[in-house]
């Protein structure tokens, strides 16, 4: 039971130095754009390892305008009409469901449909699986492209290539001059970078 304990009690307090090595890594970016930001915490009772990326530099399902949705199927595979068909899906899904009351009082006598699915906000990208049109292999292709937690449009300083390829009107071409323009900003992130700390030491 005491090395039970013991170990509860270490893993806690490697935890805790995760999660404040990240937080004092992000204070010292400042206003730098984060792409991707590897933490490495050493102590005495262990390691501990944690990997921060920038959500706003995916597309968000449950934000993202239609088309943008509709690119991001295609781009994994899906054939246009398919693609179009879920982006249309995603947005029903996203739509509040309007109440008796709310339809009462507006004095129209017609109830919305609700599918067997959604009148809720995404809690993780996998809910995509509940649509009837999304084959598991373009939720694979699409899944490390986006998120539940950015907004509806992404940030171009943290986006990665695929993310940006994936986006309504661009191509290779235009893929590879913006990632050169954005490299050669002053203020443009290394990818990836790395802070190690060692008994409060930073590397």
């Amino acid at each position: 039971m005491v090395t039970v304990d013991r170990d509860r009690v270490r893993a806690e307090g490697l935890l805790t130095a995760g999660l404040e090595a990240a937080a004092h890594a992000i204070e010292l970016l400042g206003d730098t754009p984060l792409d991707q930001l590897d933490i490495r915490v050493v102590l005495a009772s262990g390691s501990v390892q944690a990997q921060i990326s920038d959500e706003g530099g995916k597309i968000d399902i449950g934000r993202a305008p239609v088309d943008v949705l509709a690119a991001v199927f295609r781009f994994a595979g899906a054939p246009a009409a398919q693609a179009d068909n879920i982006a249309r899906s995603i947005a029903e899904w996203r739509k509040p469901f309007a109440s008796d009351s709310a339809n009462a009082a507006a004095g129209s006598s017609a109830q919305p449909v609700k599918p067997d699915y959604g009148g809720q906000p995404f809690t993780d990208v996998r809910q995509l699986l509940q649509l009837p049109a999304v084959a598991p292999e373009w939720l694979a292709a699409i899944a490390p492209l986006t998120t539940v937690f950015g907004s509806e449009t992404v940030n171009p300083l943290t986006a990665r290539a695929e993310v940006l390829a994936a986006l309504p009107g661009m191509d290779a071409s235009r893929v590879r001059a913006f990632l050169q323009a954005r490299h050669s900003l002053p203020a443009a992130p290394s990818s990836p970078r790395r802070w190690e700390q060692r008994n409060d030491i930073w590397r």
